[in-house]
């Protein structure tokens, strides 16, 4: 599907949308996807600020280094980097390159029209329908450059801790490119007290229930497993299986307490009494009696036997 196809598609699902409506008209999203594509994009951004002359060749030249010093001036000017959508524009263009020296692919019309929809929708948040097969996991990661970048920490929510821990190994690469650092939240050892180490970097993937889990431990339990981390952006991987499939999860702190086994003997006791309760339990003339002695009926009479 070409990006004319694609956009007469998104206008005709989104018709409702006037944000979406607006990117769309006068081709204005083609335009931009068009120009994030172009082979002879030179940085703004980089071309009189940064030393090297190589860096002011066209971005779709750039090596792993002069992408590296880029995105370290990025850092360091949060300015350049917000929501507006020329500066959108050369970010995804650097992102593009990075993701082809990673992975020997270009990013398809549908990723970069995905992005940039996403990072249109200023404070709101944003819920797309991606296809199998169209690169969820890529457009993810691409987002969470933009904002890590921005100096914010990025919590991505995935539908299990398999997938968690498999898309943070397979990303690692793509991060270092721009100097940022990536892990996922899983439990590989039981957990005592103190920061886990994944959240001192800058991009955490994890299942929703390790994200519950870890702030009960931090603002319940005080174990301060989260150290320092804020909670600035979140990321969610296979919306319908958090929202709906996994709904009535809940996450539950439990822990040992010394000397419980003790109290075992008294719960049989308990126990045995509650289940023969309902045999000394009679109902006669219209009330109930509870009877501890052995009794019988006799004549519709109640007859208390010896033991």
């Amino acid at each position: 599907m070409n990006i004319l196809e694609i956009l007469k598609k998104l206008g005709e699902k989104n018709s409702d949308n006037q944000d979406i409506v607006k990117l769309i008209e006068d081709n204005h999203l083609h335009d931009l996807v068009e120009r994030i594509k172009k082979f002879d994009f030179v940085s703004k951004d980089t071309e009189t600020n940064i030393g090297s002359s190589t860096n002011r060749n066209s971005i779709t030249k750039w090596t792993r280094d002069q992408i590296q010093e880029w995105a370290n001036k990025i850092k360091n000017c949060s300015n350049l980097i917000e929501h507006d959508l020329e500066n959108i524009v050369e970010i995804l263009a650097v992102i593009k390159q990075a993701y082809l020296l990673d992975s020997g692919f270009h990013l398809t019309d549908a990723q970069i029209i995905s992005c940039l929809i996403i990072l249109n929708a200023k404070d709101k948040g944003r819920l797309l329908q991606v296809n199998t097969g169209e690169g969820k996991s890529t457009i993810i990661s691409i987002l969470a450059v933009i904002h890590a970048l921005k100096g914010k920490y990025v919590d991505i929510i995935t539908s299990s801790p398999v997938l968690a821990e498999r898309d943070a190994k397979e990303k690692v690469n793509f991060y270092n490119m721009f100097n940022l650092e990536c892990s996922h939240n899983k439990d590989k050892q039981n957990y005592q007290t103190g920061p886990k180490a994944c959240y001192k970097k800058q991009i955490v993937y994890g299942e929703v229930a390790q994200f519950q889990f870890d702030t009960l431990r931090t603002e319940y339990a005080q174990l301060n497993t989260l150290g320092d981390r804020k909670f600035n952006i979140a990321i969610v991987d296979e919306v319908d299986s958090m929202l709906i499939d996994d709904s009535s999860k809940i996450a539950r702190l439990a822990t040992t307490i010394a000397g419980m086994d003790q109290l075992q003997l008294i719960y049989h006791v308990i126990w045995h009494q509650l289940v023969s309760l309902p045999e000394k339990i009679i109902k006669f003339e219209g009330k109930s009696y509870l009877l501890n002695e052995k009794h019988s009926f006799h004549d519709e009479k109640v007859v208390l036997e010896d033991t």
